[in-house]
């Protein structure tokens, strides 16, 4: 009895592999989010100065803040990761 063998091709085809465009552009528009939300303290120092007549050590308190924010939400932020 003779065994006919079947070649079956392992490579994907188009349609199949996997699409990273999407998760491409969603990290890019999150970094961007992050970046202009945290260049944003610099002119809120100014504001808040004024706004509140601070001096600088209670007006560097918005960015101390934002930046806490960071320490403290990292290990839960790691959890649900």
């Amino acid at each position: 009895m003779l065994l006919k063998w079947k070649l079956v091709s392992t490579h994907a085809t188009r349609a199949t592999e996997p699409g990273y465009l999407g998760s491409v552009i969603t990290i890019g528009v999150l970094f961007f989010i992050f970046g202009f939300v945290t260049w944003l303290n610099g002119p809120m120092i100014t504001f808040v100065k004024l706004a509140f007549n601070l001096d600088d050590v209670n007006a560097f308190l918005v960015p101390m803040a934002f930046y806490l924010s960071y320490f403290f939400l990292a290990l839960p932020s790691s959890a649900v990761l």
